[in-house]
Formats: C-alpha cells, structure tokens, sequence
C-alpha cells in the first residue's frame, strides 16, 4: 500500500483511501501509512467480523454514506473507526476514516490543518496557477500553429475536469464532517474550507467554460429591459471606480430569444474590461465613460459598449478573441474568446474597434428570430 503519486491525494490531512469497485487500493494519502498496516485490498484493514458489513454497505447503488467499522490499526489490534465512504462512479470510491472515540476532536484538527495549508498556501497556489496559465498558453501557441482549436478545447476541458474531480470529493467529505458536529462553533472551519474550495471550483469552472460554453437555454425577453437593469445594478461599482455609465435608447426594439444568464455575462464582462482601459488611460478618471447603446439593423439588434480607456493597437485587436491572449501582466485571458463563442451560440458576431490612446466600442450582434 503506498501513497498516489498524484499530490491531492497523498496530501489529505487524515486517513483516505481511493478504491476501486472491487475495493482494491488505487491511492492512500499519507496520513493512512501512520494508521493501516500495508495492504492491497481495503476489506483487509477491516476487522474480520465487520467485513460482512463493508461489503453490505460499500457498493455504488449506495452512493454516500457512513458507517462504523472495526479497524486493524498500527498501535492497537482493533479501533472503531467512523467510515465516510463517497463513490465517484460505479468504478472508483473514496473512503476517509476517523477515529471514532475521538472524531469530533479530529474533525476539529484536520479541518484546522486544512485551513492552515490553504493560508500558507496562497502564495504557492496562486504561482502553480500563474504556471499553469502558461503552460496552457503554450499549448495554445503550438496547437494555433496547426489550426486545431479543437484540440486546444479537448486538452482544456480533460484538464480543468481532472482537477475539479478532487476538489469535488474533499468537499463532499467536509460536508460529511459537519453533520458529525453538534456545537455550532465547531463548524467554524469546516465553513470556511468550504468557502475556499468553492472559490477554487468556481476558478476550474471558468476554464471548463472556456473550453466547452455551455449550449444557450433561449428565452423571449426585452432587450432594452434587461440592459436597463444589468447597468443599473453596475452603476455602484462603476462610479466608486471613478467613472461614469449609461445606457442610451434610441429607438423601440423587439424582443429577442437569448439566455439571459450568458448575455449578461458578455456585458459584464465588456463592462470590466472598459474600466480597466480606463484604469490604464493617463486621461483625467473624471472623464471616463462608458456608453452603452443599442439599435436595430438589417442583421438584427446590435449591442455597442464603448469606453474612453487606452484603447488597442493593430496587433492587440488581431489577437484579443485568441484564446489565452492577455495584455494583463497577470490573467489568463480567456474573457473575451469565451465571449465570442456564447454570441456565436447565439448566432451572432462579437467585433471591437478601437484606436490606441482613444478607447474602444465592442458590438454585439443577435439575429431576431422570426
């Protein structure tokens, strides 16, 4: 029995196990090798008169439960052990292990260390991320070279998944914990390991989503309406930037199939691109602005976010809906080609004009639907 070599397992702070459907030990994290003694199959940790009940109650029409089992441990024969066992498939399972005469305790410290390890190390995380930002840049290079988007989205997407996997698990496991604590200030830290890996999950969904944007669930809304209320709710964060925002109606539009929920995520997203132009433009912060205007055309409606910011040479406006093109000393740069891609779903365009030193206008395009 010897730990993965993958890192998210052989770090978990307490006894784990990942198993296969015959519950063959694919990994341990290191913890497990201070409690089990070597072995191949999990059942052969498991005292011999609760075996019956780990088969019983371990299978994957199951899914997540837990149970008390007579453990074979290192320093005695036999210890009671609370068993969370959490199926990822019908193929592989996690099991995490607690002392159970002393689990509340544990609970307590292992949520601890993981706070701690998540603490101390931000700094580490956020250079493996700017790492993997690179490596995922060089990838794109080398794959655009050969005009296979494609594959980019594959090895994107496997990737981002692969990491998402274990984050998952860990946190269904703290979820587990809670139920176990009964003073509301015990869960303190479970709360906020959770907090931090929802902040994680919502990192690795950003590159799922720039790999794969999901199909849009299309519905018929006013257009107008709906830009009144997005620039409405934005305006606070706008002005304590410094600047101003509007939006101008010049004519009555009909309505359009979109979804709402990805729309509103270009505009914002064209919104917060506008104000760190305007952050890097040497013009007055009194003088910025974002306008916002829509009109109809031949095409369908067009959709214009312009700014005043610094604007964008040739080179830049070539190579801005690139996927993982930045001119930001830090970020991954996956706003805008995942922008373009949810407007293309839509059957629309997404193009930008700019002048260096001026600022620049994105118009949106959506076809109206007969």
């Amino acid at each position: 029995m010897l730990p993965t070599e993958k890192g998210y397992i052989s770090n978990v702070p307490f006894p784990y196990l990942n198993l296969d459907s015959d519950l063959n030990i694919l990994g341990i994290s290191n913890e497990t090798m201070s409690h089990f003694p070597n072995a191949d199959n999990f059942l052969d940790l498991v005292d011999l008169d609760s075996r019956k009940k780990a088969t019983k109650f371990i299978k994957p029409n199951l899914q997540n439960v837990k149970i008390e089992l007579n453990m074979m441990t290192m320093d005695q024969p036999i210890t009671l052990y609370d068993i969370f066992v959490q199926w990822d498939d019908e193929n592989t399972v996690n099991v995490f292990c607690i002392k159970k005469q002393e689990s509340i305790v544990q609970i307590q410290e292992i949520v601890q260390r993981i706070e701690d390890r998540m603490i101390h190390g931000n700094l580490t995380t956020t250079q493996q991320q700017e790492e993997l930002e690179q490596t995922l840049q060089k990838m794109e290079e080398i794959i655009s070279q050969q005009d296979d988007q494609n594959t980019l989205s594959t090895l994107l997407h496997t990737l981002a998944t692969e990491v998402k996997e274990p984050l998952s698990n860990v946190k269904g496991f703290i979820n587990l914990m809670k139920t176990e604590m009964v003073d509301p200030d015990d869960s303190y830290y479970a709360e906020v390991a959770l907090d931090e890996l929802e902040k994680a999950n919502n990192i690795i969904y950003q590159f799922i989503v720039a790999s794969s944007p999901p199909e849009p669930n299309f519905e018929q809304v006013s257009i107008q309406k709906l830009l009144s209320q997005w620039v409405y709710a934005c305006k606070d964060e706008v002005e304590l930037s410094g600047y101003q925002i509007k939006y101008v109606k010049e004519q009555i539009l009909p309505n359009l199939a979109i979804d709402t929920k990805q729309i509103k995520q270009v505009l914002l997203n064209l919104i917060k691109n506008s104000i760190e132009a305007m952050d890097r433009s040497t013009r007055d912060k009194k003088m910025g602005q974002i306008i916002i205007r829509t009109r109809l055309t031949h095409k369908g409606i067009q959709i214009s976010v312009s700014d005043n910011g610094i604007g964008m040479d040739v080179w830049v406006k070539k190579k801005l809906f690139t996927p993982f093109f930045s001119t930001k000393e830090k970020g991954v740069g996956k706003g805008l080609s995942v922008c373009r891609k949810i407007i293309h779903n839509h059957g629309g365009s997404l193009d930008v004009d700019s002048t260096l030193g001026q600022g620049s206008t994105f118009y949106i395009l959506l076809p109206i639907s007969e």
